[in-house]
């Protein structure tokens, strides 16, 4: 009776294993599809409505064969303030997202992984900027 059970537990376990490491193409074809948003400084100033757009980052993108999913608008949050005066800097960034394979050469063109953020005990949160999605 010992060994059937054995026997039977062991058919369970082996069955139950091939499940978990079914169809290892779907993991890869996964990681390939992963999306990863970057971002890079709007380089604006208070009072001012100056500094770079959406449009105009997402051509830096483009141009380097990089293709976009979304786009938004966003600021640094935890980090030190900027004084309140005309002309000062700003903490707003611009955000895009796009394909993880992609993201080596966005940071060559002074893009940063959102993730970098946390690491220096940052944050983002998205604003008012509209949301422009896939139409790059």
């Amino acid at each position: 009776m010992t060994f059937n059970k054995l026997v039977l537990g062991s058919f369970v376990l082996l069955s139950t294993c091939g499940c978990v490491f079914a169809d290892t193409d779907d993991s890869a074809k996964y990681a390939e599809s992963k999306l990863t948003k970057v971002f890079i400084s709007k380089n604006d100033t208070q009072c001012n409505a100056d500094g770079l757009s959406l449009e105009e980052t997402a051509s830096y993108l483009k141009n380097a064969n990089i293709a976009i999913r979304a786009s938004e608008c966003g600021v640094i949050t935890g980090g030190p303030n900027f004084a309140a005066v005309c002309g000062a800097g700003t903490s707003n960034i611009l955000i895009h997202t796009i394909d993880s394979k992609d993201v080596v050469e966005a940071k060559k063109l002074g893009f940063a992984d959102v993730m970098s953020l946390s690491e220096r005990k940052r944050g983002y949160s998205v604003n008012a900027c509209r949301l422009v999605e896939n139409k790059y």
